[in-house]
């Protein structure tokens, strides 16, 4: 018999308890409620990508930066916002879930440490991905990223900053790292924020953005769960999208050589702050004990919580997305060099 009183390969079937059953069938369903959301944020996104095809439309959004930016906005609360809070609303309601922690953070979770660290934490996600991407390039892949155009005037920088910054970071905070990491945390605090991880990174839909989103899910969901409050995790994030913003807005600005020497200098002076931030984080407060679940082995959470149609589903369209904006047309140059 398994040591863990769960099935595995190998091992014949075992009778489970009636609390083995019931986290065996809410990590199913918690599968299900993140993967319909997901999918209701594609479905609502490629009915208001339609729209946009149309040529009024088309030439509305991208020649007038003001119309861009509100209408972007619109698009992420509708399109994020109202799926996830219906899962939020069913899990509360029927499901007796509570899954926002809004309370203030802790008085001794060290937050001002934590937001400097996690903040470094997202910028190195990004350098991570502008990595990821040099290599790729190299063999003739080109990874790209949908285009929205940057604004070029004060007054479309400042609607830039809630359209991107603001917005995004409350919605998509309450959506990852409260509607999907929340009612996880009793699988396991680990288990919980790579999910939630991993669903910020699906959404992203470009490999652009996905390593990035995928590593600063991590940083983003430690700093919630260290703090006891997702508003650590919408600060983080607002001041991550708000330099990206602001770095997109001078790069207009100036040249291309002094755009790399500001950017070079805006991350160091942002990543050096956060590796100091992390260690005296870790020597003055006692790091944060994260949950384990020592019911199951972790690739039996892992699977039941990724094989289930609507994931798949989910995972599977993304997967198609992401391809889009991947330019194989170098490659076929590479492999004839050789």
């Amino acid at each position: 018999m398994n040591k863990h009183n769960c099935q595995a390969e190998g091992y014949p079937p075992v009778q489970y308890t009636d609390r083995q059953n019931r986290d065996r069938s809410l990590i199913k369903k918690l599968s299900i409620m993140a993967s319909l959301a997901v999918l209701g944020y594609v479905g609502l996104s490629s009915l208001f990508t339609f729209i946009l095809l149309t040529d009024r439309a088309n030439v509305l959004y991208f020649g007038n930066e003001y119309f861009r930016a509100s209408f972007d906005i619109f698009l992420t609360v509708i399109c994020i916002g109202i799926p996830f809070y219906v899962v939020y609303a069913f899990l509360k309601k029927r499901m007796a879930i509570n899954i926002l922690p809004l309370g203030k953070p802790g008085k001794k979770s060290g937050l001002p440490l934590i937001i400097i660290a996690g903040f470094a934490a997202c910028l190195i996600g990004s350098v991570i991905s502008a990595y990821i991407s040099v290599f790729f390039d190299f063999f003739g892949v080109e990874f790209t990223a949908p285009n929205i155009g940057t604004p070029v005037t004060v007054p479309g920088f400042l609607m830039n900053i809630v359209r991107a910054a603001i917005i995004p970071a409350l919605i998509e905070e309450f959506a990852m790292r409260g509607v999907v990491m929340q009612p996880l945390r009793r699988f396991g605090d680990v288990f919980a924020i790579l999910m939630s991880s991993f669903v910020f990174a699906l959404m992203h839909g470009n490999m652009v953005q996905i390593p990035f989103a995928f590593v600063a899910g991590i940083a983003l969901g430690y700093a919630v769960i260290a703090t006891g409050s997702v508003w650590t995790g919408i600060i983080i994030h607002t001041i991550n999208n708000l330099l990206a913003v602001t770095l997109e807005f001078v790069q207009n600005s100036v040249d291309e050589d002094m755009f790399v020497i500001i950017s070079n200098v805006a991350f160091g002076a942002v990543i050096l702050p956060g590796i100091a931030a992390g260690v005296i984080y870790y020597m003055k407060y006692k790091p944060l004990k994260l949950y384990k679940n020592r019911e199951c082995p972790k690739k039996l959470l892992f699977k039941n919580y990724f094989l289930t149609i609507p994931m798949l589903a989910a995972i599977g369209y993304m997967i198609y997305v992401t391809i889009l904006f991947i330019d194989f047309s170098g490659f076929s140059e590479w492999i004839k060099s050789l």
